[in-house]
């Protein structure tokens, strides 16, 4: 997803797909590069002990959610130019299931309905009414998205609503962790990477009515900086953890 001008030091312009959207895959390199660094500090901070208060507080939950709702925007926002999303959306699924089983073994309480599961889902369900014209423009669509996604934002602590317009949410609701995915966590729930429906599946439409308002005469690509991190953004976040917990181990064993 980044434009495909050739870059001097870098690949021909040949050996990239002429038909990606080079602004779109730089700032998914953009958001692909930050995650390994947050993700890199918090290994340091929380597997390794390291103090860094800094990255505990404000800062660092700032930093994660600008990173996240990112990666979603861009996600929605992709859907939309997208061939094939129900193999895409699966896909997904499958490989946050996968995550799912290794990560409770191997790092309880593991990840439940993480960021993987979330994008295969409402790919899904945005692919359901795909070829559908909308009866309203695209901007409308994504404020009326935005809105939900703001109002619904403290929806997994129990709250609906913005400030002194909030409400709380009916107690059965959370009552077990089949809620869970859709954004009604029991009490017992737990997750080191947690993104239910409600509300992030509003923040993907946006991206996907984003989407629907651009128009582009031309693709740029681009083979070479954060453009490459954007076009392989699945493969590092599959590899980029494994990578990590490899070179912490080395530097622990030299630097004992």
């Amino acid at each position: 997803m980044s434009e495909r001008a050739q870059t001097a030091g870098s690949a021909p312009a040949e050996s990239v797909s002429p038909g990606r959207i080079g602004w779109l895959d730089t700032l998914r390199g953009a958001a692909v590069i930050s995650m390994v660094a947050y993700h890199a500090l918090w290994d340091a901070v929380y597997l390794h002990g390291t103090a860094m208060p800094w990255f505990t507080g404000t800062v660092g939950t700032v930093w994660q959610q600008a990173t996240s709702q990112l990666f979603i925007l861009i996600a929605g926002f992709s859907f939309g130019l997208d061939r094939a999303p129900w193999t895409r959306g699966a896909m997904l699924i499958l490989i946050g299931g996968v995550i799912t089983g290794v990560t409770s073994v191997v790092q309880p309480p593991g990840i439940h309905y993480g960021i993987l599961t979330l994008l295969g889902a409402s790919i899904l369900l945005s692919a359901v009414g795909r070829h559908v014209r909308a009866p309203y423009p695209p901007l409308v669509g994504a404020l009326v998205a935005a809105v939900l996604f703001v109002v619904t934002r403290r929806t997994a602590d129990g709250i609906v609503g913005i400030g002194v317009w909030s409400a709380a949410v009916p107690f059965g609701w959370y009552e077990t962790d089949w809620g869970a995915f859709l954004g009604f966590p029991s009490a017992d729930f737990a997750s080191l990477d947690y993104f239910p429906l409600i509300p992030w599946f509003f923040l993907f439409r946006v991206g996907v009515h984003l989407q629907r308002m651009y128009r582009h005469t031309e693709c740029r690509p681009s083979a070479g900086g954060a453009a490459w991190w954007g076009r392989h953004s699945l493969a590092v976040y599959l590899l980029h953890q494994p990578l990590l917990y490899g070179l912490a181990a080395l530097v622990e064993q030299l630097f004992p």
